[in-house]
């Protein structure tokens, strides 16, 4: 009786460990494919700033060809006769530089820019 008692017991403990290690299992396996994710996207934007510096971002893509290229931006902006798109570091929101494309009414890039960071001393300053 005493060793039914026993397996029972372990039985019951076990079982209810396995959906909290199933648990834990899962969350591990989306934080890895959350870190992917956010290494994709710093590689694209680090291509992005380098084609731009480069001269090799050419205008007349479309916003597809863009988002091919260099991902999602972190946010679109509707302007007055245009389309914003914002890039810039996932990680590092104020020490990176951002890159702005602009689109026209067809979606085609017919401008861009880099915004280079503030130093931290000029920061300060505004606060």
């Amino acid at each position: 009786m005493k060793r039914l008692f026993l397996y029972l017991f372990l039985l019951v403990l076990i079982c209810g460990c396995g959906q909290q290690l199933n648990a834990l299992i899962k969350l591990n396996s989306e934080q890895e494919s959350q870190q992917r994710f956010v290494e994709s996207q710093r590689k694209k934007f680090v291509v992005l700033i380098n084609d731009i510096q480069q001269g090799e971002l050419e205008r007349g893509l479309t916003t597809k060809q863009i988002i091919r290229l260099y991902g999602e931006p972190v946010l679109i902006k509707e302007l007055e006769s245009q389309r914003e798109f914002l890039y810039r570091d996932p990680l590092d929101f104020f020490a990176s530089p951002k890159a702005y494309l602009y689109f026209d009414q067809q979606d085609i890039l017919v401008d861009f820019k880099i915004k280079l960071p503030e130093s931290p001393s000029l920061r300060a300053e505004k606060l």
